[in-house]
């Protein structure tokens, strides 16, 4: 069984990664920071959670602006610095105005003793295990008297309970007409709700934050709907684009144990619905630190394709944080059984079956994300539309009124004419011919090619119909008449 918690130390550290030659030095850290860790390459700064202190590094930062610069005090600095402090290793030069570097030794055998973020409290020390405790005090010392590092206060967060909010911004390939289309051109916004990733290429949809999944949810279902109204469509699949699905966490402090855990029950199993263009992107344990606490990026953009996938990986997501920031202790099986994830995040075993049901089976290659959704249906005169630039017999518009006069359209359809040359291919299932992939830079839900033979005879046009119409319902773009209205009657959204 595996046990997660996150404890604090009688110290006062949230996280104390030590060995016995840095305790001496415990009660000093303890009035400055909450986490002490060891790192043999230090990580980037940034990723740091507040209140963290790093020793021995190998490699570390240091900072290239003159004014950032500081040389430690000679009563400070032992006989040897070079004994005390590093003598050798990896500098990364760093042009940030929120580092300072402090050094010691004369010129032209100076050692590095620290880098500092004094906003955050976060500092990469040297060899620290190997300094006398007297030097280590006096030079927190000395680095409080000059303003680059504070003292905690000793409120302790645990003490009141901890509500985490919930967020998200996930990524999705936007299509006009059926045809892919570059984000930028169309939402140039890093922050509106509705915007694009920073590389343009994706859009990106920031609901607003709640702290119960429904609200997210409600809010996520209104984005897309925008979108839909617009002539938009979207996709989940990242073939073409890398599309992160990541959830935002409101939370007041970062624990690393919350990564473990989220690790375990959702980045795991989600990561085989990440498209071909994530590459590595999405890694496990993949986080970035917010204003408001943490987004963790392991998620790929597929649960956000599907509301009831959405509501479970929530769900579990917000149970796993929010248990642990109030600190309790998780144990559970490696990897986690249907059991344990009734246990932790109180689900149902549907919903867990349909949680990893959907993910080993990557059920969100199956439907389009409007159709999943239930956007309300569209009228058959506007949801059926021709390519123009494609041959059509002038009884093609009455054959699709006749075999599609029954159905609800979830999102728009483009029917279009594949070339005479390809001979008898569908980009669907059709008993007429054999069934051809789309070209990625068309979205395969809701673009729909003929062959030229089908087009040219009323009997096989109407029979390709008859084909389509079953795979649309059995993908969810339509529904018949008398579904479409039990699912807008009871408000089946979640």
């Amino acid at each position: 069984m595996k046990k997660v918690r996150i404890v604090r130390t009688e110290t006062g550290f949230a996280e104390y990664d030590g060995a016995e030659t840095i305790d001496p030095h415990a009660v000093t850290l303890a009035r400055y920071f909450d986490r002490v860790r060891s790192f043999e390459v230090a990580p980037e700064m940034e990723r740091l959670p507040a209140r963290t202190i790093v020793y021995g590094p190998t490699s570390y930062l240091v900072s290239t602006r003159p004014g950032n610069t500081y040389i430690l005090p000679q009563e400070l600095t032992p006989p040897n610095p070079h004994r005390f402090f590093r003598p050798h290793g990896v500098e990364l030069p760093d042009e940030s105005a929120n580092f300072y570097t402090v050094w010691a030794g004369p010129q032209g055998s100076r050692r590095w003793v620290l880098t500092v973020d004094p906003d955050r409290n976060v500092l990469l020390f040297s060899e620290i295990a190997v300094c006398p405790t007297e030097v280590v005090k006096g030079i927190f010392d000395w680095l409080e008297s000059e303003g680059l590092i504070s003292q905690k206060t000793w409120d302790d967060p645990l003490d009141e309970p901890v509500e985490v909010s919930l967020g998200g911004d996930p990524e999705f390939e936007l299509f006009k007409d059926g045809r892919l289309e570059y984000a930028r051109d169309h939402f140039n916004s890093l922050h509106d709700e509705l915007g694009r990733d920073g590389s343009g290429a994706q859009v990106e949809l920031r609901p607003e934050p709640a702290t119960e999944p429904e609200g997210v949810l409600r809010n996520f279902r209104e984005l897309l709907r925008t979108l839909r109204n617009e002539g938009y469509d979207v996709s989940a699949r990242g073939d073409v684009y890398p599309l992160g699905g990541h959830i935002h966490f409101g939370v007041p402090e970062f624990h690393y144990e919350f990564l473990e855990a989220l690790d375990d029950f959702v980045g795991t199993p989600t990561q085989i619905l990440s498209g071909l263009a994530r590459g590595s992107y999405g890694r496990l344990s993949d986080y970035r630190l917010q204003p408001h606490g943490f987004e963790y990026r392991v998620i790929p953009a597929a649960v956000w394709s599907h509301p009831r996938m959405a509501r479970i990986t929530l769900q579990i997501a917000k149970a796993i944080v929010q248990r642990l920031a109030n600190g309790e202790e998780l144990e559970y099986n490696d990897p986690p059984t249907v059991e344990d994830y009734q246990k932790v995040a109180g689900l149902s075993r549907a919903e867990v079956r349909f949680f990893l049901r959907f993910c080993e089976r990557r059920l969100h290659e199956r439907f389009q994300v409007f159709a999943a959704w239930r956007m309300e249906p569209e009228e058959q005169g506007t949801a059926v539309r021709f390519h123009a630039r494609s041959w059509w017999e002038p009884w093609a518009g009455e054959e699709v009124s006749k075999v599609f006069h029954d159905l609800r359209f979830h999102t728009r359809i483009l029917l279009f004419g594949l070339a005479e040359d390809r001979g008898d291919v569908f980009t669907f299932p059709c008993r007429l011919g054999t069934t051809v992939r789309r070209s990625c830079l068309y979205n395969p839900y809701t673009t729909y090619g003929f062959s030229m033979s089908s087009r040219k005879n009323r009997d096989q046009f109407r029979q390709a119909l008859k084909d389509l119409r079953v795979h649309l319902i059995r993908t969810g773009v339509a529904s018949t008449v008398r579904v479409a209205r039990v699912f807008n009657r009871k408000r089946l959204v979640f």
